[in-house]
């Protein structure tokens, strides 16, 4: 069901724009800020916050080249990709080499050695 809404979306958008108009169709989240062009949106997985256990502290998580941070706990290391319930109570996964070295130490001692927060 969502394929076909996801392809009508898209056909509309593709006859609005053939036809002409320019105007922006998306809400402004939708467009990167710094090209103002149309990115991807990757699903999200949106859950009650107080159902998920999490195995840390609240804390900032950082990429490799520190250019994004997202603060949230972490939920378990799952082969590489780590889960955090991020502050907004969105979980979300990240693969592990494309954080620092410093959160990726931190992800595999954390999984190994797992507390409450």
């Amino acid at each position: 069901m969502k394929t076909l809404a996801a392809f009508s979306a898209l056909l509309l958008v593709w006859l609005l724009a053939t036809a002409g108009c320019t105007r922006k169709l998306l809400p402004e989240e939708y467009y990167d800020p710094k090209t103002k062009a149309e990115r991807p949106q990757r699903p999200k997985i949106e859950v009650e916050a107080e159902q998920i256990k999490t195995i840390g502290p609240m804390r900032t998580w950082t990429n490799r080249t520190g250019e994004s941070k997202v603060e949230g706990a972490m939920i378990s290391l799952e082969g590489d990709r780590v889960w955090i319930l991020r502050k907004d109570g969105i979980k979300q996964g990240m693969p592990l080499e494309l954080l620092s070295e410093a959160d990726q130490q931190y992800a595999r001692q954390t999984a190994a050695n797992p507390s409450a927060p």
